[in-house]
């Protein structure tokens, strides 16, 4: 795990200038070991988890990462209620400070310099949290409107203020990082058509959450039943909403990201399955075919990568084919790189025992 306190600029009150513990997460780092790190160089990675995603499960995919192809990962899920949240305020907020962690951490930030930053989305957990960083990379001011500067309000303008350009400053140190080494964007299991598997979802948000399996057995009952009560009042808003209008919604907000960040990073590679009930197949593919035409930096076309894995379920196309996974996310850095700088390549080392 990564010390958050480098984050923590100290006024002479002693106050952090960071939100709150409910929106300063804490990013898990892994360095390249192996032989994939003596033979390749894959880059740093930010790995966004699924909704209610275990901790260990994101992990053997980084591990996978970091030991095929040489790469450096930083690893961090959502909270429920950062997923959830229809505010984008939250999720913004969420999101800065897992960018300025990576930033923070001498090795990923030097890593990410030399090989490039990748990011790795899965579900729509992941994606929301990308559609936010990209509106931060687009426009750095937002950061001051994710309610960092509202826990500041017991201050007087003269201190806020303050506070508000250092916050600035340091993000706009961290997103000029960011953008200057993006390479490219793996979507696993993503984006998906929420309006078609709200019943999936929610089955996938009760398995995740023991409370509901074990008849109330938690000790934590108010805090996720809190969250329970997210989830469906975020479900109600999306049930309102005539299917064709919602995938149009969907469909315009992640097409409208698209446009807006094209010129972040290179490549996307989208890693899918016809039998995921979840994430509908032709709706990513959809969704790849009109990013694909989406122009990038330099006026380069975008690489956009499909590989379809078709027997294995929802956010599973890992655990059930692990050494076709780490080929395909291996060639996918290939290809990108070969745009940018075609002395570089890069190869799995070798096959990862499957789990």
């Amino acid at each position: 795990m990564v010390d958050t306190g480098y984050l923590e600029h100290r006024d002479v009150n002693g106050a952090s200038d960071m939100a709150s513990a409910q929106t300063m997460a804490e990013i898990r780092v892994i360095l390249p070991s192996g032989e994939g790190s003596r033979v390749n160089h894959g880059g740093a990675w930010l790995v966004l988890g699924w909704l209610g995603a275990a901790d260990l499960h994101v992990e053997k995919i980084c591990q996978a990462l970091s030991s095929a192809l040489g790469s450096a990962s930083a690893r961090i899920t959502a909270p429920k209620h950062v997923i959830l949240s229809m505010d984008p305020r939250t999720q913004r907020a969420f999101v800065a400070s897992v960018v300025m962690q990576m930033y923070m951490h001498t090795e990923l930030r030097e890593f990410g310099t030399r090989h490039g930053v990748w990011l790795m989305s899965f579900s729509n957990g992941g994606t929301y949290m990308f559609q936010r960083l990209v509106e931060l990379l687009v426009e750095p001011q937002l950061v001051l409107g994710c309610g960092l500067l509202e826990e500041r309000s017991h201050e007087d303008n003269d201190d806020r203020t303050k506070f508000g350009a250092q916050l600035l400053s340091k993000w706009e140190a961290a997103a000029t990082w960011f953008k200057s080494n993006w390479a490219g964007v793996v979507f696993d299991s993503s984006p998906c058509n929420t309006k078609n598997n709200t019943h999936a979802t929610s089955r996938a948000l009760i398995e995740s959450t023991p409370w509901l399996k074990s008849s109330f057995g938690s000790g934590a009952l108010a805090e996720h039943a809190i969250e329970s009560i997210l989830y469906v009042w975020w479900s109600a808003q999306r049930a309102c909403v005539p299917a064709d209008q919602a995938s149009r919604h969907e469909f315009h907000d992640f097409m409208e990201c698209a446009r807006t960040g094209a010129e972040l990073y290179l490549g996307e590679l989208y890693l899918f399955s016809t039998c995921d009930h979840v994430c509908d197949h032709e709706w990513v593919k959809q969704v790849a075919r009109a990013r694909s035409a989406c122009g990038t930096r330099a006026g380069k076309q975008r690489i956009t990568m499909q590989t379809d894995f078709e027997s294995s379920p929802h956010c599973t196309h890992y655990k059930m084919f692990p050494n076709r996974y780490i080929e395909q996310v291996g060639e996918f850095i290939q290809n990108v790189r070969a745009r940018v700088q075609p002395s570089l390549s890069i190869t799995p080392a070798q096959p990862i025992a499957k789990l």
